[in-house]
């Protein structure tokens, strides 16, 4: 009896800049420390791989100065994009290479970034609404939004509150779309009204409560979406180095080599 022959091997994931493995709960309320930061390069059934990690010791300000050296000496590598599957996962093609992104968990981090970028800025991004949209919150939520304002709108949002418990948002910023406002403004007013009334950090408190309300607006798993909506999603994952991690500590992407591929055929 011949011997069978033998299985093949397990897939290498996470090669290169994209990790596979969710970041600890511990590390989640500081959003800095889900940048890329320090190279670790190990090495793992026979191909390279190289994980960023962040240390615990590393401040805020620590972080931002690395990003800011990062963003100027990080150069994109040439990639192609290839299809999205099942209306969830985008597809690129690099030299000898694909990147699986997730088109949720990145987009959700882009729009987060795009959020705290504005707040660092004199000129935000926004569109105005030729209709305000209203939304209802109960007193709670809405005593924290007032409580709130000035961080809520240095995002890129206007609002005026009324005696009703009910606030009128006239501008948005320009990466969040109509349709996904009273959902953003709810979830953000229910986080801020929770973490209140445990006395949470003020800063951190805005902070997680921006990245749920991302959440909120960000393109959803299993939903079909306009190419050029995944397409654009993909090439800021591409080419900013920040987006690696959802807000909430997930992977965006990985990769996968051709030689992986080729040993799965039995080519080498």
């Amino acid at each position: 009896m011949a011997d069978e022959p033998p299985l093949p091997p397990e897939p290498v994931l996470g090669v290169g800049i994209f990790r596979t493995q969710s970041l600890p709960k511990d590390e989640l309320p500081l959003l800095e420390r889900l940048d890329p930061v320090k190279p670790v390069v190990t090495q793992k059934n026979e191909e390279l791989q190289t994980v960023l990690l962040i240390t615990d010791e590393q401040t805020a300000t620590e972080t931002d100065e690395s990003q800011e050296e990062q963003a100027e000496v990080y150069t994109p590598e040439p990639y192609r994009f290839v299809g999205v599957l099942f209306d969830c996962y985008i597809i690129a093609e690099l030299e000898n290479k694909i990147v699986v992104i997730d088109k949720h968990a990145a987009h959700e981090r882009i729009i987060f970034e795009s959020l705290r970028e504005n707040t660092k800025k004199s000129h935000r991004s926004t569109q105005l609404l030729l209709i305000p949209i209203e939304v209802k919150l109960s007193s709670e939520e809405y005593a924290a939004l007032s409580e709130y304002r000035t961080d809520f709108e240095n995002t890129g949002f206007s609002v005026s509150f009324s005696t009703d418990n009910t606030v009128s948002v006239t501008e948005i910023p320009v990466d969040v779309e109509t349709c996904d406002v009273p959902d953003m403004v709810v979830t953000l007013a229910s986080r801020l009204s929770s973490g209140l009334s445990v006395k949470e950090d003020t800063e951190k408190l805005y902070e997680k409560a921006l990245y749920q309300a991302a959440c909120k607006a960000a393109v959803k798993g299993g939903r079909h979406d306009e190419l050029e909506t995944v397409k654009e999603i993909c090439d800021t994952v591409m080419k900013d180095p920040r987006i690696r991690y959802c807000p909430h500590g997930r992977p965006v992407a990985l990769e996968m080599t051709k030689s992986h591929f080729d040993r799965q055929f039995s080519r080498i």
